[in-house]
């Protein structure tokens, strides 16, 4: 299947048969395939690092910093005091889908 990855697509119930079942209220849709990595330096905990997300996960950091009262450098400190996973990356990426989670998406 060709692809925009610039773009988006159109999810529709025949678009990838048996790759995933997609509840009736996401249906037609757009589904973002293809989101631009950007690597930015953070200094956590007194120590100055880099951490590549995708344009959609750092848009996600500061809508949580912001209602959360917090930089987006406290918020990734206490990530990384906390993360079960070696990298620092995979773990603000779980830490997000779980904040969204917990708040709900309606509240999203």
């Amino acid at each position: 299947m060709d692809s925009d990855y610039a773009g988006t697509l159109t999810a529709k119930a025949d678009s990838w048969p048996g790759l995933f079942a997609m509840p009736n209220a996401m249906m037609g849709m757009s589904i973002m395939l293809h989101s631009a990595v950007r690597k930015r330096s953070v200094v956590i905990n007194g120590r100055r690092t880099s951490v590549s997300l995708e344009d959609r996960f750092w848009d996600s950091l500061r809508t949580i910093t912001k209602a959360e009262g917090l930089t987006i450098e406290a918020f990734i400190s206490r990530i990384n005091d906390a993360r079960d996973t070696k990298n620092l990356s995979s773990g603000i990426r779980i830490a997000i889908l779980e904040y969204v989670q917990q708040k709900g998406f309606n509240q999203w």
